[in-house]
């Protein structure tokens, strides 16, 4: 009784035959092989030994031409419909001879399959089942080297069986997978092999072939065998007689290389790397695990103690903290708050306390390391500065009302709301001083334009007494009070007075936002008060929000009561000022 395998090859033969001539208009090509053994392959699928005229749909197709030992050609081919040019197909030898010990895979019952060893691809083509069936009288063997071997006998583009077959030395395991289901495989002894050393990789003669196939050999190894996170790694290879070789891991795939050669990787993790290379010799396939360290170690050192004056917007005294950190292992590092820095070195910050009202600072400045790796290692170190110091506000200048101190009052005229102002500068000054052995305050009185020249020159010297005596009377040394009336002499023009305006912190009532002229009036009857030598200048902002503003405001001479009474305590000018 025929096997299913039979009759299904038997079925399938019929079938081609009469698609073949049942189709019309298909194409046909002439294919000539040299040598003449060799095997035609169509669009992957096999089509038979020797010269042959095949038939295919009209169209592109592609013709490839193997035989064991020697190169192969592959070509693509565009067909006419009817008969097309003739190709001609002829190979070049490659390879050297082939050494054992050999096993004999004998193949009965399928003449025109195609014999493919360790793969299901044309390239890994060995033969075809005629030149491997006969073992009485000319030898028809295939000699493949010992061991476990994946046979497929392909027809058309369906395998006629595919199996695995364990191949001792010396033996010869015959296959008979067309007429037995399943297959039958008998194992024979070879004693003849024992006597083969050095076999060419394909001889034929009248009736009988010889295809002894070279075993595959290959190395792969991962160097170094221990990285850091991000540190490179390589992997190596060599291969012989192998068609396919490939790297696979979880991280990293390479599916196609060259038989020899070097990849780089740089994994996030410790992997194993998986070789496979393949040949119809066989298939080797290997691991080497590359270990991974992701710990980061690191380090943040700072300045322990800083300090911090400000006066208005004037710094007067700003340290600076050197932070130094290194890192190992690390490709970000992150130090808070100033953003991310380099994996080691050393950044100098201003120091500001977050504070920004008066009074004195008293605050520790945080910095805090975050170093990382894309591997998930991490390290987070912490540094501190103890920041003291001061902040004061602005200083400001003293403004007087019109005509005012007069000449037979020198005393009166500054009122309360200035003399809460010279207080305030005067304990900025004593601050600064003691850190400022140079220390000055210089004080310029000025006038607005009304009046004459020479009045308003005595105007302003009257200013400048009255401001110095109250600073004088607030402890501070006559001998570090410098004094320059200028009477009229350079006045604040109207749109100086507007820009001062846009920006005073005191806005205006609504009644002299309109009024330009007063303003501007106003704005020239003052003292400006500066402090040297680090030439801070009092602010030129006029007080609107003052109790005593609209005195300082009225564009006429205010009476002297009115005066007595915003500028309690009165000051004694001091004799010779």
């Amino acid at each position: 009784m025929l096997s299913t395998r039979l009759k299904w090859f038997l079925l399938l033969s019929i079938v081609i035959a009469f698609t073949c001539n049942a189709v019309a208009q298909n194409a046909t090509v002439k294919v000539r092989v040299e040598p003449r053994q060799a095997y035609i392959f169509t669009d992957g699928n096999a089509w038979g030994s020797g010269h042959r005229t095949v038939e295919l749909a009209p169209g592109h197709h592609t013709i490839a031409v193997y035989n064991y030992g020697y190169r192969p050609q592959v070509r693509e081919v565009d067909l006419a419909p009817g008969r097309n040019q003739e190709l001609s197909f002829t190979l070049e030898k490659a390879g050297d001879a082939v050494s054992g010990p050999f096993g004999v895979i004998q193949i009965e019952g399928a003449p025109h399959v195609a014999v493919l060893l360790n793969g299901k691809q044309p390239e890994y083509f060995v033969g075809h089942g005629d030149e491997f069936n006969n073992h009485i009288g000319w030898k028809q063997q295939l000699l493949v080297p010992a061991g476990a071997h994946n046979v497929t006998l392909l027809y058309g583009d369906k395998p006629v069986w595919a199996g695995k077959l364990d191949v001792p030395a010396n033996k010869r395991v015959i296959v008979d997978a067309v007429y037995f289901d399943p297959p039958k495989i008998v194992v024979k002894d070879w004693p003849e092999g024992a006597a083969m050393h050095s076999v060419p990789r394909f001889t034929a003669g009248t009736a009988s072939t010889t295809v002894a196939v070279a075993p595959v050999t290959g190395s792969f190894a991962v160097a170094p065998k221990q990285i850091n996170c991000s540190d490179p790694a390589k992997l190596a290879w060599t291969t012989t007689d192998a068609l396919h070789t490939s790297i696979s891991s979880d991280s990293a795939n390479f599916p196609e290389l060259p038989p020899a050669g070097e990849r780089e990787v740089s994994p996030r993790q410790t992997t194993a790397y998986h070789f496979n290379t393949s040949g119809p010799g066989g298939v080797i396939e290997t691991s080497d695990t590359l270990q991974v360290n992701p710990v980061v170690q690191g380090s943040l050192t700072s300045t322990p103690e800083a300090r911090y004056l400000r006066v208005g917007d004037t710094v007067l005294q700003q340290d600076t903290a050197t932070l130094t950190w290194s890192t190992t292992n690390a490709d970000k590092v992150v130090l808070e708050p100033i953003g991310t820095v380099k994996t080691g070195g050393t950044e100098t910050v201003k120091l500001v306390p977050e504070k920004d009202a008066f009074g004195p600072v008293d605050e520790t400045k945080s910095y805090r390391m975050v170093a990382s790796n894309v591997c998930g290692g991490s390290e987070t170190k912490q540094a501190t500065v103890h920041l003291t110091g001061l902040i004061e506000p602005m200083i400001s200048s003293v403004f007087f009302p019109t005509a005012y101190p007069t000449g037979k009052h020198p005393d009166k005229g500054l009122l309360v709301s200035q003399q809460e102002q010279l207080k305030r500068i005067a304990t900025v000054f004593k601050a600064y001083s003691k850190s400022v052995p140079d220390a000055k305050l210089a004080i310029a009185g000025l006038a607005d334009h009304r009046g004459t020249k020479a009045d308003n020159w005595r105007l302003s010297e009257r200013r400048v007494a009255i401001v110095k005596n109250f600073l004088v009377a607030q402890g501070i040394a006559p001998e570090l009070i410098t004094g320059d009336p200028r009477g009229e002499q350079a006045p604040l023009d109207q749109a100086a007075v507007e820009q001062l305006e846009a920006k005073n912190p005191q806005q205006p009532p609504a009644s002299r936002v309109c009024a330009p002229r007063p303003n501007w009036l106003a704005y020239n009857r003052r003292a400006d008060i500066a402090i040297q030598p680090v030439a801070m200048e009092s602010a030129r902002f006029y007080p609107h929000q003052a109790n005593d503003s609209q005195l300082l405001y009225e564009q006429n001479r205010v009476t002297q009561t009115k005066i007595n009474e915003a500028s309690q305590p009165s000051i004694v000018v001091a004799a010779g000022n």
